[in-house]
């Protein structure tokens, strides 16, 4: 997250108590991989306030770990388990198979070219290197194609809603913060899986 270690600490403690609120409504089995979205944001913020306090580099591969390697797995896979419509669940399917193969694309990336990052003021500034001859804008687009596209798929309500906030923090992030874009979505991300609380049944 940007601005500094306290705000990141504090909104991995405040997603980490709503993950846990969200989990005790949960009545229906299929919501637990979804419902631990906001405990992956909490754990991922987390990392990154030792990014500020420690200047880690593993505290930073860690944060990096969950935007590129689990978000685009994890986020089509948890709504094709909340899904009961038969064509959106083969489009999920579709999705969560390229998610695996881009966060595996990622991981690959992380692996060879150790990630560099920096704190500038109040942001962080993250560069990651990739092994494709493809610019990076278009990899961003990628990216954000499929690990936002299933929420416009998802007939689970709300869901729709969730994707166009999303979107409109990556185009905002991308806009505004393109050196930062990494660290200030993320951040909005965090900040808007909190609605996961909100619109899980009772």
């Amino acid at each position: 997250m940007c601005f500094s270690a306290s705000a990141s600490f504090t909104a991995s403690a405040l997603l980490g108590a709503l993950g846990i609120i969200s989990f005790i409504k949960v009545k229906q089995p299929r919501l637990y991989f979804f419902n631990s979205i906001p405990v992956l944001f909490s754990l991922q913020q987390a990392a990154e306030g030792c990014v500020w306090l420690y200047q880690s580099h593993l505290a930073a591969q860690i944060f990096l770990f969950f935007a590129l390697v689990i978000w685009p797995t994890v986020i089509p896979f948890s709504l094709l388990v909340l899904e009961r419509n038969k064509k959106a669940s083969l489009w999920l399917t579709y999705f969560t198979v390229a998610g695996l193969g881009t966060s595996l694309l990622l991981l690959l990336d992380i692996w060879l070219f150790r990630p560099e990052f920096m704190v500038d003021g109040c942001h962080i500034i993250y560069r990651i290197h990739s092994f494709l001859p493809i610019p990076a804008f278009i990899l961003v687009f990628m990216y954000c194609v499929v690990a936002l596209m299933p929420f416009f798929i998802s007939t689970y309500p709300y869901m729709e809603l969730i994707g166009t906030l999303l979107w409109a923090a990556c185009l905002l992030s991308y806009a505004i913060f393109t050196l930062y874009f990494t660290s200030v979505w993320c951040f909005f991300a965090a900040l808007i899986s909190s609605i996961i609380v909100i619109i899980t049944p009772k």
